[in-house]
């Protein structure tokens, strides 16, 4: 069972950041239209599907390395030096894709998401220092910062220049911003980065091989299969659909985030302090599972009934048609966050090729939509209901599975 204390003090920060988010979405709505939205969105999907394997998950180590400082800077080193690497590496390709219309958006657009990819990288290593030692706290004001300087800077930007680019800076200048609170309570002097020991450095990517060749590999398919209904659908329907998509998806991340996040960092540790004491997991996993299911019933049918109705109200009618979108998408994000929360299961068990299996299944399921809906040129409503249902269908398998394994053998395999 997770540490209800630790639960709150997460979630507590978590709640106050998406507050803040949510007062100021009206004003940010009304500064920016779907379509710009739907412009600055492309830059997020980007962030979205490679910005949680851009350290190859050697950050995921930080939190199971038990040998003391050395290790934990090695491992630090190791997923700076990838993160810095796949920064640009993501951010030219990506752009050659995207934004290859000519060369100066070409240029700018490679900048824009190399800052925005590794700001991400650089967040995610020092979150898992900071939850290596417990320290979640910092990890909570962290994302108040970036929450109240993304909003903040989005409507006083919007003010002087309603484009996607402002949204993007504003993305960029509030990840920094948590970055060098992270950092400065994680104690960490990051002249040792100076001092790059590569048979060190060779040594911990050996050791913890298995991050970069099944947990990487697991999660990358993860995002792409998530974020790409983000991705396409900006391609098959316009970027006014994208901006309406992105907008709904955002409304109902707000409950997402509280929830899965907090549960997933604290279950993370508390699980894996089990784990390397031997005993049996399978309780805990299946008391935090009960708790988590049914506690979301009456949030997500509150916002299913209330969402046609409000977000008109809320954000102005020119995004009417996102209240429809969020009430199509509800039962997808209600087993969302029930799968966001469990997340770390496969690796905690050391089954994340069977994570990765999964995750092929359901890609080759999602090509298949995405082929039925050109070839048919069915529209956006129907798309999107296809979709929820294979996706909801889907993260149930995911999450089962993933419980019934703590069953056989619960700890085996487990110290791997």
């Amino acid at each position: 069972m997770i540490n209800i204390k630790n639960f709150f003090k997460l979630s507590s920060s978590l709640v106050l950041a998406q507050i803040l988010t949510f007062v100021l979405s009206p004003v940010i709505s009304r500064l920016y239209s779907p379509a710009e939205f739907g412009a600055y969105t492309t830059f997020i999907v980007c962030v979205s599907i490679f910005g949680p394997i851009l350290s190859g998950k050697y950050e995921m180590a930080i939190i199971q390395s038990k040998v003391g400082k050395a290790e934990e800077e090695n491992l630090i080193k190791l997923s700076l030096l990838i993160g810095l690497f796949l920064s640009i590496l993501v951010s030219m390709t990506y752009a050659s894709i995207y934004f290859n219309s000519d060369v100066i958006s070409y240029v700018s657009a490679v900048m824009l998401l190399f800052l925005l990819l590794f700001s991400y990288a650089l967040s995610n290593v020092f979150t898992f220092v900071n939850n290596n030692r417990e320290d979640y706290k910092t990890i909570g004001y962290a994302t108040i910062i970036r929450s109240f300087s993304n909003n903040v800077f989005s409507v006083f930007g919007g003010l002087l220049w309603s484009t996607h680019i402002t949204l993007v800076f504003s993305q960029i200048l509030s990840s920094f911003q948590g970055i060098r609170f992270q950092k400065r309570k994680a104690d960490i002097n990051l002249k040792f980065l100076k001092k790059l020991d590569f048979r060190q450095l060779q040594k911990v990517s050996i050791k913890y091989r298995h991050q970069a060749l099944g947990n990487a590999p697991a999660a990358l398919l993860s995002t792409t299969n998530q974020s790409s209904i983000l991705l396409l659908s900006g391609l098959m329907f316009g970027t006014e659909t994208l901006g309406l998509f992105a907008i709904a998806i955002k409304m109902l991340s707000i409950p997402n985030l509280i929830i899965s996040t907090s549960i997933h960092k604290i279950f993370f540790k508390e699980i894996q302090k089990k784990i390397v004491t031997s005993e049996n997991i399978n309780f805990d996993v299946m008391k935090t599972f009960k708790l988590v299911s049914l506690s979301l019933i009456p949030i997500y049918f509150l916002i299913a009934y209330a969402s046609v109705m409000f977000i008109p109200f809320f954000l102005g009618m020119e995004w009417a048609r996102a209240g429809k979108i969020m009430l199509i998408m509800t039962p997808w994000f209600y087993m969302k966050t029930i799968s966001d929360s469990f997340s770390s299961l496969y690796v905690l068990l050391g089954k994340q090729y069977y994570e990765l299996r999964l995750q092929l299944i359901f890609l080759l399921g999602m090509i298949s939509i995405y082929a039925f809906t050109f070839i048919e040129n069915i529209n956006s409503h129907a798309f999107l209901v296809i979709y929820v249902v294979y996706s909801s269908i889907y993260l149930l398998v995911h999450v089962v599975l993933g419980i019934n394994l703590t069953k056989n053998k619960s700890n085996d395999g487990l110290k791997k």
